[in-house]
């Protein structure tokens, strides 16, 4: 079965099925066409990896619907920079608002597509400052835990998993309550992954332990492109290449179909993968 007509996708599954397609292309070692996207879709993609958009094909027409000339030229500016800068260094949103509209899009809703996204053999899963020690005992008791360590994010790693959060209202809690002690980061591998639901997984836990809106207490991401980024960025590139190459690069080919039909015609067909049998 595949996704849903592209022209119906929620923004969030587009900008998660175009972030699969990119990062599976670069893991692969695969030639990455020039993608015309939207300006503030384009830094999105390029903070979550943190990767330029020159280095990752992501190249777009002159101007853009839904954006200002000064969006336009601002985010484009802060995506191409080595690393991407985040848009806490602009001095103010455009007059149009177009960045915190934008934001709000990407954050609205249910962001799934209609058909599921294809599950991934490895999930990270971010347990945050003062979740319950009967949460941490489920995760660790639920899964095959490959790896599991404790740090403390930075203001850079909470902008890192999450771009879009835009606008001080909503910011400013959610720093104070990630930044305010330390994480645990697990990863854990799944031999059936068609067993596990992460999102439901992750709904599960936050209603069994209490969590409210911004308590929340897990971070796990619900698509491939954002659970391969995650690895990468929580734990190490080096890693998440071992990790791949041992667990994930044998299926590529079906999520890379499903993220081609998420994103409609005119996807980019990333030359030198190979293509899903039959």
């Amino acid at each position: 079965m595949m996704a849903r007509p592209h022209s119906h996708q929620h923004p969030r599954a587009r900008l998660a099925a175009q972030l699969g397609l990119t990062l599976e292309a670069l893991l692969n070692g695969a030639r990455l066409p020039a993608t015309p996207l939207g300006p503030w879709d384009r830094w999105w993609i390029a903070y979550r990896l943190a990767m330029s958009v020159d280095r990752l094909g992501l190249q777009g027409p002159a101007a853009d619907a839904g954006a200002c000339p000064r969006c336009h030229s601002v985010a484009t500016a802060l995506g191409s920079a080595h690393p991407p800068e985040h848009t806490d260094t602009l001095s103010g949103p455009c007059l149009g608002g177009c960045l915190l509209k934008w934001a709000r899009r990407v954050r609205s809703g249910d962001a799934d597509p209609f058909t599921p996204w294809p599950r991934t053999r490895l999930t990270l899963i971010l347990i945050k400052p003062g979740a319950p020690e009967a949460l941490v005992a489920q995760v660790l008791g639920s899964f095959e835990v490959l790896e599991s360590r404790e740090r403390r994010l930075s203001v850079a790693d909470v902008r890192r998993l999450y771009p879009e959060a835009y606008g001080a209202a909503f910011v400013a809690p959610r720093d104070a309550y990630l930044l305010s002690g330390p994480v645990q980061v697990v990863l854990v591998h799944h031999p059936d992954p068609e067993a596990v639901n992460p999102t439901a997984f992750k709904r599960a836990l936050r209603q069994r332990h209490g969590a409210d809106e911004l308590r929340n207490h897990v971070h796990i991401a619900d698509n491939p492109g954002e659970t391969l980024a995650d690895i990468a960025h929580l734990l190490s590139w080096e890693e998440l290449t071992e990790l791949y190459d041992r667990y994930e690069r044998q299926h590529q080919p079906t999520r890379m179909e499903h993220h081609r039909a998420v994103l409609g015609p005119g996807a980019p067909a990333v030359g030198g993968l190979p293509t899903r049998p039959g």
